[in-house]
């Protein structure tokens, strides 16, 4: 399934996030807000160095509640609507490790590693996490990332391109391997990035 994709995340895609920058408000990960039906988008790390990663992924948008002991997803399919919670047990909860069992207990559990700092103490759920995964053969990593306002994302990036990019005033250029440079105008509003497209701007959010 993802190969099906690749040409097409490519085309629209990587124009887009070709136009990122090297201003200190752009350094960071961002996912695209343009999916397929079946979810997969792109996400682009911009580094402080003027290295850029660029990976097709799944990319999976939630709500979520914990009562500490269960984790309630919430998704709403943008053409079916609101889909059926998923419950998640949460066996373990420590600040640099997580447990998670769905299904019941005849299911195996996933143990999950924080990367990057825990944001608060008091609350350990929230941040990144990271736990391996085989996919049709294919090691991958999957990644969940929780904040305070009752927002989960839930990523696996497939393959990764390593590039290059630089920003001169409110123009951007960048360098994907495999993929001619592509250079244009963008804007950045808090979290959200706009970059030009093959056909329209493209939109990516902060995570």
């Amino acid at each position: 399934m993802v190969a099906r994709y690749l040409p097409l995340l490519m085309a629209l895609l990587l124009s887009g996030v070709a136009l990122s920058g090297q201003d200190a408000k752009l350094v960071g990960r961002w996912y695209s807000d343009q999916r397929t039906r079946g979810g997969i988008g792109g996400v682009l790390e911009l580094r402080a160095d003027g290295s850029a990663v660029f990976s097709p992924a799944a990319i999976v948008e939630y709500t979520y509640s914990f009562d500490g002991q269960k984790l309630v997803l919430r998704y709403t399919d943008p053409v079916k609507g609101r889909q059926p919670d998923d419950v998640v047990e949460v066996l373990a909860l420590t600040p640099a490790k997580l447990r998670l069992r769905i299904g019941g207990a005849a299911q195996p559990a996933t143990d999950w590693t924080r990367t990057g700092s825990a944001p608060d103490g008091a609350r350990l759920l929230l941040g990144n996490w990271s736990a391996p995964r085989e996919m049709n053969g294919q090691k991958v990593t999957q990644n969940w990332r929780f904040w305070d306002n009752g927002k989960a994302l839930f990523t696996i990036p497939f393959t990764t391109q390593a590039g290059t990019y630089q920003v001169s005033g409110a123009t951007m250029k960048m360098r994907v391997a495999g993929q001619p440079p592509v250079e244009g105008a963008f804007s950045i509003d808090g979290d959200l990035l706009t970059v030009p497209g093959v056909t329209s701007p493209t939109k990516y959010h902060r995570y």
